[in-house]
Order: structure tokens, then sequence, then C-alpha cells
């Protein structure tokens, strides 16, 4: 009989808790997420590439989350769970989490998001061996859980990565210097995405290949910090990425068999201010994606603000979001934009419904020149309406 890879952290996870609970020197904790959006392309005006040139709406660059002219609830909708086993050790507690989620762009298999062992090596210092998100920006560890924020999503333009996960090492830090609450990691890892499912995607459309992407080498640093009503993150990353070009047939037509292999030096940096005020907030993010292949420089800049008003269980807020793309040697840009409406109306403690309409602007050049997409945009300006329940249990 064969067992799935992705069972192997559960019956790891049953064992450990086992051995624990033996010596009645363990204790568990089960916990999930939801959040049930569905959305609608009220107006564009270009065709796009991802949907058999109809109307779309990119909510979600690596999911494949994209909306259309039709109502839809499978973009960005998503369940997950986390289970944690905790030892009672009193010197070095040893913490084991697992957390899955199944999405509607996968048809609701489940995919396996962490699985690490946390080992506290003191009050203040902790090691942590095993798979979690890359923590590139301020909302990555928590961007599946939408009752954390109080849009629908948050800005594509800004979490646009095509890398999520991290199998390695994370240490960290946590402290305190006067009033300053701080909280400082150093990562090291790599993540492999066999056949990167957006630019697989897109490239069986416009080049008739996949994408198999193995980011490397990967050494990241964050650091964020907290007084009252004041939070504030920085956070770098650099690695290696080694892209393979999987070229495919076009029905009797063999395109290409050939492979393309290319490596790129990648480094990250981002910046995030948040203030809170209790009724009102301010939500900022800024950050810059640097990727070099030969003598090939490669800039995307970022940025993201949010001003939202609390007022009883409902929040009223405006989003702007733009990315900036430029090619050093082409010249060619990707420039999107996206100023969004809303609301969130908390309807308990863990529950909270939400109505957004956003408006995407793209300057960007043709991705390609056919009869069809001819002098367009890569995604063209598009107008999305959508609805969604966030909830934790």
């Amino acid at each position: 009989m064969k067992i799935s890879s992705k069972l192997i952290p559960y019956f790891f996870l049953c064992f450990v808790d086992y051995s624990w609970s033996i010596t009645g020197m363990s204790e568990y904790n089960v916990s999930g997420f939801a959040s049930f959006v569905g959305g609608k392309v009220i107006s564009s005006d270009t065709n796009c590439p991802l949907v058999a040139n109809s109307d779309c709406f990119v909510a979600d660059y690596h999911n494949v989350g994209i909306y259309d002219k039709d109502i839809t609830f499978s973009p960005e909708s998503t369940i997950g769970f986390q289970i944690s086993v905790s030892s009672l050790f009193i010197d070095n507690p040893i913490n084991v989490i697992v957390q899955t989620i199944a999405r509607g762009t996968e048809e609701w298999e489940t995919s396996l998001d962490w699985a690490f062992i946390e080992y506290e090596l003191s009050p203040t210092w902790q090691i942590r061996f095993g798979r979690e998100r890359i923590p590139l920006g301020y909302y990555s560890d928590f961007y599946e859980i939408g009752y954390s924020y109080p849009w629908v999503r948050p800005p594509s333009e800004v979490y646009f990565w095509q890398f999520s996960k991290l199998d390695g090492i994370k240490i960290i830090h946590e402290n305190f210097f006067k009033d300053w609450n701080y909280r400082a990691s150093l990562y090291f890892g790599e993540e492999n995405d066999e056949a990167n499912k957006f630019f697989s995607e897109l490239s069986r459309f416009v080049f008739f290949e996949t994408l198999d992407y193995q980011f490397k080498n990967i050494v990241g640093l964050t650091f964020e910090s907290n007084k009252n009503w004041l939070d504030m993150r920085a956070a770098m990353m650099t690695g290696e990425l080694d892209i393979t070009q999987n070229r495919l047939k076009l029905g009797a037509f063999v395109l290409n068999d050939t492979t393309v292999f290319s490596t790129r030096d990648v480094t990250y940096g981002g910046l995030s201010i948040n203030v809170d005020l209790n009724n009102f907030i301010l939500l900022s993010e800024a950050g810059r994606l640097q990727s070099e292949i030969n003598l090939r420089t490669i800039n995307t800049d970022t940025y993201m603000v949010s001003v939202a008003y609390r007022w009883n269980n409902l929040t009223p807020y405006i989003l702007f979001s733009s990315l900036d793309s430029i090619d050093e040697i082409t010249l060619q840009p990707d420039k999107f934009s996206t100023i969004s409406l809303g609301i969130r109306w908390d309807l308990s403690y863990a529950t909270a419904f939400k109505f957004q309409i956003d408006r995407t602007n793209d300057d960007s050049e043709a991705l390609i020149s056919t009869t069809t997409v001819q002098d367009s945009p890569r995604f063209g300006n598009a107008t999305l309406v959508s609805i969604g329940i966030d909830t934790i249990f």
C-alpha cells in the first residue's frame, strides 16, 4: 500500500502526541479558519489571455484566483485547520504544528502549508524546523485568514510573489525594550514548485509550456516592533531561483521538445507601518523585488495604503495599491494599480461579512501581439464586485 507524502506529517503528529500523552506531558489544540468569497467582473475593456479571451480580474496570482464575467465562489474561498501538540516540559517546551488548507481553485483538495517543530531554547528564543510560509510581507503568515484584516483580500499588486512556502529553519527572538515589544527572525531554506500554477497557466496559452520553480539558498531576516498604537515591520530576503521551461505540443504540432533552464538571483526588501487609534486605522506597506539573470535586471516596486474607520461593528475602508515593474534591458513595463472601496461588518467576535468594489488599471505593454490581442494590456482594466464571509473557529 502506497502512503501519500501529504499524510506523513499527520502520522508524525499522532506519534508525537501518543509518545507524550502516555507520560501525561502533552496537550493539543485544534483551530480553524474559513473564507467564502464570491465575485463577478462587471466591466472590462480588453480580452484576458487567462480565461479564453474573456473579461477577468486576477485576485490571487499564486493560487490563480481569477474572476470573470460569471458569478463564482471558487477563486478565493478557502478552509483551513491547524493542529498543534505541545509538550509540558517546564525547561524547554516543544511544539509540533501542522496546518492544511483546502482551496476552491484546487477543487477543495488539501495542501500542506505548515508542518514544523518549534523548540523553545529559552523564554525569548525559539527555533523551528520544517515548513511554513516565507514571511516576506506583513500579512504573509496569515494571508489565508481573511478575518484578520479589514478587506476581502490583501492587494494582489503587493502580494504577487510566485513563491510562498519555506522548507527550512527559522530562528526567532522575542523581547521588549522599554515600552517597545519586538520580534526578530532569521530563516534559511528552499521551495520546490513543479508546474507553477500561474505562469504555467499563462504560458500554456501564450508559449505552450509549463514552468517549474526551484527557489533555493533562501536567507531572510524580519524585524517587527510595536508600541501602543504603532506597529512597524521590515523584511529582507535573498535567494536563487531556478526556472525550468518545459515545452509542450500544440495539437499535432510539436513546437519544441527542448527544456530551457535559467538561474536568477532574487532579492527582496519591504517595510510596513500601521497605525491603529481605536476608531481610525492607517495601514501601509511597500517593497521591492529585484531579479537578476546574466546582465538583465528586473525591478518590481509595490506599495499599498489603506484608511479605515471603525464605527461600532462596521468598518468602511478605502485601499490603493500599485505595482510597477521594469526590465532594464527590454524596458518593457508592467504597471498595475487598484483602488478599492468596501465595508466590513463584524457579525460576532469570530465572523465578519465584507463587501468590496475594486477598479484595476493596467498600463502594461502587450504580452503578445495577435489578431485578438493587438496592443492590449496584459490583463486589461477591470471592475470587480465581491462579497465574503470570514470566520475563525
